[in-house]
């Protein structure tokens, strides 16, 4: 006898337990009949959809779903009941609020209508609303993105092909008139023309960095596992082909191995290295180093050289398009391969940063 009670004082705490558990939940927890009339409701209703759970029960989820979705409501039912035993159905639908607006639940369902107590089907359903509108202000901003995108490839391909016939018909016919009308010049006719044959050729270059960096800010990225120590490698071995006469000393640290976009990452080491060879032009003997180490506990790649360096006082005008800190007499260039490195890694979710010092040296590092 005394085992007995025991076991229905056990029982009897068992039911008390899931019962607070159930009436303290957060989620909506209702139990209805087949047909869908609403058998049992947790109080979160109230907070959920503004309830008392007396109000809905014995109500039929028919009267609360939105007729938009209401097919899919009696599908979703269907499903439940056809699932004896302990299935779960995944559901989600529109629900009206008491104040009349709609709120997103979504939730499982399970079937328990052979149940020797519950007998019913068992919905344990969860507000998403806030989700839902997120995601549509995401889908609103990758549509307006897509059109921006778009009007910037047709302004990319007006520049292409709008500027660059004027452009060039004015280089090609300052040239003539410099090759074939040379004798009818004075040197100061023929240093203005040279000039605005330099400020042609220079546009056209400009053209082609604006053209480069709209493609980089608009390519799509395929993410694949990419050696940078064998990239770097790579664009060294070139450099010192197309000019061997530069004493220059690579040092490129092995195995650094990354996931991205192997063409966009190889741009990124062929500015950054193309660079540090340009600002090590006039060392007798230079130094170019590639490797990485540990910032903020991310691995932080870099490219060093011991070349012209910077400022530092300087440093935020590096990575903006058409930034120089250095003439043109000093050191060839337009401004647009830092700027391009810059959004490369800012695609790959990673930041990119600057140290130097004049006469010193430059490291430009990233994060991936």
């Amino acid at each position: 006898m005394n085992e007995s009670k025991q076991v229905e004082k056990a029982l009897r705490e068992s039911q008390e337990r899931f019962y607070t558990l159930v009436q303290n939940a957060l989620d909506i927890i209702m139990v209805t009949d087949a047909g869908g009339t609403i058998k049992y409701m947790s109080p979160s209703v109230e907070r959920v959809l503004g309830y008392q759970p007396e109000e809905i029960v014995g109500t039929n989820t028919a009267e609360y779903v939105h007729p938009d979705d209401l097919m899919k409501g009696y599908d979703e039912l269907a499903k439940v009941v056809s699932k004896r035993g302990v299935h779960p159905v995944a559901v989600e639908t529109r629900v009206r609020h008491k104040d009349g607006s709609w709120r997103y639940l979504e939730g499982i369902a399970h079937n328990l209508l052979d149940h020797p107590t519950v007998r019913g089907l068992v919905f344990n359903h969860r507000d998403i609303t806030d989700r839902k509108q997120a995601e549509r202000k995401l889908a609103q901003r990758a549509a307006e993105l897509a059109i921006a995108n778009t009007e910037l490839e047709q302004f990319a391909h007006s520049i292409s092909h709008d500027l660059r016939a004027p452009l060039r018909s004015m280089t090609s016919f300052s040239q003539i008139l410099i090759e074939d009308h040379a004798d009818e010049l004075d040197e100061e006719g023929k240093d203005y023309l040279k000039r605005v044959v330099a400020a042609g050729q220079r546009m056209g270059q400009l053209i082609d960095g604006l053209l480069d960096l709209s493609r980089v800010t608009r390519a799509e990225i395929h993410r694949e596992t990419v050696d940078l120590s064998d990239l770097a490698e790579g664009i060294a071995e070139g450099l010192k082909q197309g000019h061997p006469e530069r004493q220059v000393e690579f040092v490129i640290k092995k195995s650094l191995v990354v996931e991205g976009d192997r063409w966009l990452l190889r741009l990124v080491l062929e500015n950054l290295m193309d660079n540090a060879w340009k600002f090590t032009g006039k060392q007798p003997r230079a130094c170019i180093e590639f490797g990485v180490t540990v910032h903020e506990s991310t691995s932080a790649y870099f490219v060093r050289d011991d070349g012209a360096g910077f400022d530092m006082t300087h440093a935020d005008k590096l990575f903006g398009v058409f930034q120089r800190l250095h003439s043109a007499d000093e050191f060839e260039g337009m401004g647009v391969g830092l700027a391009t490195v810059a959004r490369i890694v800012r695609r790959h979710g990673g930041w990119v940063w600057a140290e130097g010092e004049v006469n010193r040296g430059a490291s430009i590092y990233f994060t991936l």
